[in-house]
């Protein structure tokens, strides 16, 4: 049977006077590379920000997609995912959300809070996350000229992400301003790039996050195996 494979999509949210620009955003490349390994996929649409749990429950797995801003509905669909066993790959923006979920159930545990987590979501999004701003990875993208805007991340050898790709070194595509500058002790950091910033974080063998763009090609196809794992 074809899996169901959530997009969860980039947002802008009551960032403008306008609020007929309230939109939410779906590369086409993301929806390429579910159906070509057979999948169907299906856009997790949020309405003021949160997610239907009957919607979420449907799916076999999820990809956060690329963005520049996360929002309480990336944190209820990676909590579904933590809680459900279901894969989950984010990407750019969707590795940025899973460090910060994680460091939340950190601060949640070192602080004694107790408690349905997801009541804290909106609080979560709203505190500075643990980003720094890195020079030299935001590379100009034109169609067709996808090589050059790749950059070396070297893996971890036995970590998941070199058995999906079977290489000791990648090249993935390189958009962001920002990085990680910590994970929380519940995430293996499994990849880098060559000046050390943070590419690819693990928990367990379910969630990736990748700080590249593998989406825009079909070089780098073995990492979307992950969303088709049995649950």
């Amino acid at each position: 049977m074809e899996k169901l494979i959530g997009l969860v999509p980039p947002g802008k949210i009551g960032e403008d006077p306008c609020p007929r620009r309230d939109e939410y955003f779906f590369g086409n490349n993301y929806c390429n590379r579910i159906t070509d390994k057979g999948g169907i996929p299906l856009g997790i649409l949020p309405s003021d920000c949160s997610v239907s749990e009957k919607l979420l429950e449907k799916c076999d797995g999820f990809l956060i997609l690329g963005g520049s801003k996360f929002w309480p509905y990336h944190m209820q669909v990676i909590h579904h995912a933590v809680t459900t066993g279901k894969p989950l790959l984010g990407i750019c923006l969707g590795m940025q959300a899973i460090c910060h979920y994680f460091r939340n159930l950190d601060y949640r545990e070192a602080n004694g809070l107790t408690g349905d987590i997801r009541e804290s979501f909106v609080e979560v999004c709203s505190r500075t996350d643990k980003l720094y701003r890195v020079e030299g990875h935001h590379m100009a993208h034109v169609r067709g000229g996808e090589d050059a805007t790749k950059q070396a991340v070297i893996l971890t050898p036995g970590s998941h992400i070199h058995r999906l790709t079977g290489q000791d070194v990648i090249y993935g595509g390189s958009f962001h301003r920002y990085a990680v500058s910590d994970v929380s002790p519940r995430l293996t950091v499994t990849g880098r790039s060559e000046d050390g910033t943070i590419d690819v974080v693990e928990y367990g063998e379910k969630i990736l996050g990748v700080q590249f763009h593998p989406e825009i090609d079909r070089k780098l196809h073995g990492i979307f195996d992950i969303l088709f794992q049995e649950n």
